[in-house]
């Protein structure tokens, strides 16, 4: 069932096409042009906030920091938002998308953190992704053994148990003299900041998330909704978020 909702093709993940689409967009114009850094992501403590707003789609602070760290995150981006796009539809989507974008950005902000990249959006999919694992095991006992089942368990065992202890590291890195106690809480603030979102809209969506299961297990299709046709619009929303943050640059 899970390997049929991540090919099914009724609905077009849009969304996600198009944050994969800004993440490369924006991380490797900073490669081409550097003054784009005061303008995307944080580098340093003084970014301001409309820079933070669009910390999800710039990556790594050197070259090949920034490769791996956006080719981690894209196929990541890839496989849970699609599989999510698609299960729990467009607009529950966008709002879940919107809604980390800016809560992460103020939680950045309130830190006066440095960094960027997908963490809190990939955090607040991970939840709810993972939700939708066990419920399906209820309604297909046969479940353990669908490929794309056991790739997206693994993704998310690997992120919950392997990321933290990474991203713990990082700040290490940076300033040699952090206490291990202090990296851990800066390395991974901005993954409890979505985890905490994931499980706030889990507790609002779970219903007509697992309405949504029964009816594909049932039907081989998703009820269409009102908001799927306005799937690309939708999508639009974050190249304009980018705009707008290019325009209002210092």
């Amino acid at each position: 069932m899970f390997s049929e909702i991540f090919q099914n093709r009724q609905i077009a993940p849009w969304q996600t096409y198009m944050l994969m689409l800004c993440s490369v967009a924006v991380t490797l114009a900073t490669f081409v042009f550097p003054n784009l850094r005061y303008v995307y992501g944080s580098f340093d403590d003084t970014a301001d906030f409309m820079q933070r707003l669009n910390i999800t789609f710039q990556h790594g602070f050197e070259t090949v920091s920034a490769l791996v760290h956006l080719v981690v995150d894209v196929v990541l981006i890839f496989f849970l938002g699609s599989y999510l796009e698609k299960l729990i539809g467009v607009f529950r989507f966008f709002t879940i998308t919107i809604t980390v974008i800016l809560v992460g950005a103020i939680v950045h902000q309130l830190f006066g953190l440095t960094g960027h990249g997908a963490a809190a959006l990939l955090w607040a999919f991970m939840p709810i992704c993972w939700y939708t694992l066990n419920e399906g095991l209820l309604l297909k006992t046969r479940s353990k053994f669908d490929e794309f089942y056991r790739l997206l368990r693994s993704m998310i065992m690997i992120m919950f148990f392997v990321f933290p202890v990474f991203f713990s590291i990082i700040p290490i890195y940076f300033d040699s003299e952090t206490p291990w106690y202090e990296a851990m809480m800066r390395g991974n603030v901005m993954h409890l900041t979505g985890l905490l979102c994931g499980f706030f809209f889990l507790y609002f969506f779970r219903e007509s998330i697992r309405l949504r299961l029964k009816q594909f297990a049932k039907k081989k299709k998703f009820e269409a909704e009102r908001s799927d046709k306005y799937a690309f619009l939708l999508s639009l929303f974050f190249p304009f978020l980018l705009l707008v943050g290019l325009l209002l640059s210092r």
